[in-house]
Parts: structure tokens; C-alpha cells; sequence
């Protein structure tokens, strides 16, 4: 259908990097915002005066996505709740 033709368009077009979730260790926990660290994931994006973010230690999860993003170029980021 119509439908399908876009979205096979869409996919010859561009490169779709998908996570599914970022938090699967405080999800666990019944945390959907901090991860088994405490780390909230929210403020883990950019340093901000004092505080370093990401880390590797305290924030792998976003550290590593933030690494392939810088890697692969993003022309979109969408952070669906």
C-alpha cells in the first residue's frame, strides 16, 4: 500500500539507528529515569558548569549512544517517553 511505498522510500534514503531502551537496569529496578548507578539519564546528555556528563562509569548507557551518534552523524534524534 501507500504506506509501505513510503516507508521502503524513507529506508533507501536514510540509515535508522533504534534504541529501544535506554534504562533497561533501572526499569528492572522500577526506575525509568536512573540506571542501576542512580545516574539520572535526563541530565546525563551535556556537561553543565560542574557537572561532567556522560561519564563511562556513571552513565555508560548515554555515553555509548552519544559515541556512535558523534561517529555515524545524526541528522535526527527523537526521545520518545
Amino acid at each position: 500500500g501507500e504506506v509501505d511505498d513510503q516507508v521502503k522510500r524513507l529506508l533507501k534514503m536514510y540509515t535508522f539507528y533504534i534504541v529501544p531502551c535506554m534504562c533497561p537496569d533501572g526499569a528492572v529496578r522500577g526506575h525509568l529515569r536512573t540506571n542501576a548507578a542512580g545516574a539520572n539519564l535526563n541530565r546525563e546528555w551535556a556537561t553543565k558548569r560542574f557537572y561532567e556528563a556522560p561519564t563511562l562509569e556513571r552513565s555508560p548507557e548515554v555515553y555509548c549512544v552519544l559515541k556512535k551518534m558523534d561517529e555515524t552523524g545524526v541528522d535526527l534524534f527523537l526521545d520518545v517517553h
